[in-house]
């Protein structure tokens, strides 16, 4: 799956492409909102045509650059290109340039609903392009569940074992939000509620 790459403080360090129109902007209502300034409210667009993916500038007031060029029309994305829009700084993959030799990824581990719920709170801050990328706290996952921090513990302490984070890593909740978005268990499309049910 093609993806883009956080580079500057404040981005997600992993954006899944998991739509074929992608929307990036200043508001709320975007995909992908960069809360920066310099960014119009509706920057820019990304758009998968067929294989490929194309980005268009809005008619933006700062513009977007690709590779240090300014975009005037739509202009086709290709694998590592570094795409600017404000201060944020965005690597392109593709998906498809990978070393072959690379062994084939393990399945991901099944989760109960809840579980699944408890994984997308605390990748939430991550994936939101907000200025800070902590993964949520217990707290904050027991306040937008309404449930107590015990039962989120006990979740967490079960996510551990399948997502194998071991005891003596040293921020365990980083480790399972990245491990989560690395292998695709949590993306973008979570956070609005219409991402892949998981099972269990």
């Amino acid at each position: 799956m093609a993806a883009l790459e956080g580079v500057s403080p404040g981005l997600p360090n992993y954006i899944a492409l998991d739509q074929d129109l992608i929307t990036i902007g200043r508001s709320p209502d975007n995909d992908l909102v960069l809360a920066d300034s310099v960014v119009s409210r509706r920057h820019a667009i990304m758009e998968r045509i067929k294989a490929g993916w194309f980005l268009r500038d809005l008619d933006s007031s700062n513009g977007t650059d690709i590779n240090g060029q300014r975009v005037s029309e739509m202009r086709a994305l290709r694998n590592g290109d570094e795409i600017l829009i404000g201060r944020s700084r965005l690597i392109f993959h593709d998906g498809v340039s990978i070393d072959r030799s690379t062994s084939k990824k393990d399945p991901l581990p099944r989760r109960t609903p809840k579980e699944h719920e408890v994984l997308v709170e605390l990748c939430r801050p991550v994936l939101s392009g907000g200025a800070f990328r902590a993964p949520a706290t217990v707290r904050d996952i027991a306040k937008r569940m309404f449930v107590g921090e015990a039962a989120v513990k006990a979740h967490l302490g079960r996510l551990y074992e399948k997502f194998n984070i071991d005891a003596d890593v040293p921020d365990r909740r980083r480790a399972l939000a990245n491990r989560a978005i690395e292998t695709g268990a949590v993306t973008v499309r979570d956070l609005k509620g219409d991402g892949d049910k998981p099972s269990g």
